[in-house]
């Protein structure tokens, strides 16, 4: 490689690289044990939120763990669903909470009351769900073995995001970036071909770019 090139890069990103500690930081202590002396609940999904002073935590028992960061405590504790927690997602004020599960329901939480504030149920479990990082009345649901759908809260109406004819169906999504007018969703197939469709959406979806992984 051109040396005066690699010397641009590696000053240009040593600033970045500063701003990640190089040991971990810490950890939380959530072991509990059952009757048997066994470990009773594991984690299977983790998010924080944007400011990073919370931390959700979903479990295989249903549950949802609300973690004060700064004191390294458990705030609040929400019976969210009867099997594993899949996937959760905080809104951009970190006032609720959106979870999935594999007992194919999908719910909005109150943070502060902790109550249920709306569900939406589906015909198979639901694994990666996500708020609109710019409006919080939409989220957007990747059921198992069925195209993504981006729902409208307050309505309820749900947008089914049609796929290409190769891709019959979607495993993994997340809103890459959004802005008034539109945003880029990622799609993620584990099919043969392992096909990544990009889509632009606005009042239709339009694919943007679609990549072939050799693994």
């Amino acid at each position: 490689m051109n040396l005066e090139l690699l010397e641009y890069f590696f000053t240009r990103i040593e600033a970045f690289h500063q701003n990640y500690p190089e040991a971990a930081d810490g950890h939380l202590e959530r072991i509990k044990k059952d009757e048997s002396g066994g470990c009773a609940t594991f984690v299977v999904t983790i998010h924080f939120n944007r400011p990073g002073s919370l931390v959700a935590v979903g479990c295989n028992d249903g549950r949802i763990e609300i973690w004060d960061f700064v004191t390294r405590r458990i705030a609040k504790i929400i019976v969210a669903h009867s099997h594993p927690v899949c996937s959760i997602s905080w809104s951009r004020n970190s006032r609720q909470l959106l979870s999935a599960s594999t007992d194919n329901t999908v719910a909005i939480w109150n943070i502060v009351t902790g109550e249920c504030e709306r569900i939406f149920t589906f015909p198979c479990p639901v694994m990666k769900v996500q708020f609109n990082p710019r409006n919080s009345a939409e989220i957007l649901v990747c059921p198992l073995r069925h195209p993504p759908v981006l729902i409208d809260v307050t309505t309820g109406k749900p947008i089914i995001l049609k796929q290409e004819d190769e891709v019959r169906f979607c495993h993994w999504c997340i809103i890459l970036r959004c802005s008034v007018l539109c945003c880029t969703i990622l799609l993620v197939s584990y099919q043969v071909d392992s096909i990544v469709v990009a889509r632009k959406v606005t009042f239709r979806f339009t694919s943007i770019a679609t990549f072939v992984l050799s693994l």
